[in-house]
């Protein structure tokens, strides 16, 4: 049976550095969660991954975010749009992340850390690499992250509903921009968590 995902963050290595999150950024660490949650209930439709890599990709999505405890707090929770210049600083958060993962996780959450804002058709960052390059634990992950971002109140921005975040990502999708397979994915564990509501 695999671990669930609160189990998942109880190990040592991956509740550390939650633990450092929720202390040094807690819109990430929350954002963090959610991501998980979400990536969770994509990958119990997934019959094709091993019990242990689902867990190494529940790991990725906890960590996705962890360089962003040194980014500037005024650039991650900023009330406005960032400048070009501020926004190259708050993009550096994905090769931290790796930078902080590489030495203890496996090469599946260090790929989520480092591709999660890598783009199906090359406009992501930070190397602009394409779908065949992008690790598919990063695409899904991807999926997960963007939906989540969405449909959270930011500072910044106003939340979007579950449907019109949706919408989003199936516009996403059809321009490269995320992966349909991940999305369409998704699209069916909310349709399932609404009908429990």
């Amino acid at each position: 049976k695999m671990m669930t995902l609160q189990e998942i963050g109880e190990i040592p290595e991956v509740k550390v550095l939650l633990e450092m999150m929720a202390l040094a950024n807690s819109e990430a660490y929350y954002h963090s969660l959610s991501v998980a949650m979400y990536t969770n209930l994509m990958l119990r439709e997934c019959d094709n991954y091993t019990e242990e890599r689902k867990v190494e990709i529940i790991k990725g999505a906890l960590l996705h975010d962890i360089g962003k405890i040194f980014v500037p707090l005024n650039l991650t929770q900023c009330p406005k749009a960032l400048n070009a210049q501020e926004y190259d600083i708050v993009k550096v958060h994905a090769t931290i992340s790796y930078e902080i993962v590489k030495p203890v996780f496996s090469e599946i959450v260090q790929n989520i850390c480092l591709y999660h804002h890598e783009r199906p058709n090359g406009s992501g960052y930070m190397s602009k690499i394409s779908l065949s390059q992008i690790p598919e634990e990063a695409l899904l992950v991807q999926v997960a992250d963007v939906f989540d971002a969405l449909t959270s109140n930011r500072s910044y921005k106003k939340s979007y509903s579950k449907n019109e975040a949706l919408d989003i990502l199936k516009k996403e999708a059809s321009e490269l921009r995320l992966d349909d397979t991940y999305v369409t994915l998704l699209e069916k564990v909310i349709e399932k968590t609404r009908e429990k509501e």
